[in-house]
């Protein structure tokens, strides 16, 4: 983590000086004037793209294509769009980047890259004519529940969704 720590320390400085710098060389209202702007576009990105992406993702899963270049993309113009909220020029040249089509296809290449190399995540659906089936691996974590009842004995973490009691506590 010495990484992070190192970004946490090193934007504030940078932000600052660059304030600094762009304050003397525009002055300090246009300097103000142009963080606010920028909040407002990254407030507006936000709220266009985060629903112009669930938009996108619904109709890849309507091709049964994988969502997952629409998710990329989506989540690195709302980044985009987070860091245009962030008050500073670092930030917004950051942004800035990230709305470019290109670049934004090559960072989510190489995300993607990394986490299939990694082995942590794996994406597959089968489609049949009664829909989409979605698989997964599980692990069993207790015993069993009673056949006779349905209910789960002991500390098991089995329980039947129509247990009487409150919802979620598998009527315990």
């Amino acid at each position: 983590m010495p990484v992070l720590l190192i970004l946490l320390i090193a934007l504030p400085v940078l932000e600052i000086a660059t304030f600094i710098e762009v304050g003397g060389a525009i002055g300090v209202w246009p300097t103000i004037g142009l963080v606010i702007l920028a909040f407002f576009v990254g407030s507006a990105l936000i709220r266009a793209r985060g629903q112009a992406t669930l938009a996108r993702v619904e109709a890849s899963l309507a091709r049964h294509e994988s969502p997952m270049p629409e998710v990329l993309n989506g989540m690195a113009v709302m980044l985009a769009g987070v860091l245009f909220v962030i008050p500073g020029f670092v930030t917004d040249a950051i942004a800035l980047v990230l709305l470019v089509p290109a670049l934004r296809a090559l960072l989510a290449r190489a995300l993607w890259g990394t986490l299939a190399r990694s082995g942590r995540v794996t994406t597959w659906a089968e489609h049949h004519a009664g829909g989409v089936v979605i698989e997964g691996e599980f692990r069993e974590m207790g015993g069993k529940p009673d056949e006779a009842s349905g209910k789960a004995g002991g500390d098991s973490p089995w329980r039947r969704l129509d247990d009487d009691g409150p919802r979620g506590t598998g009527g315990r």
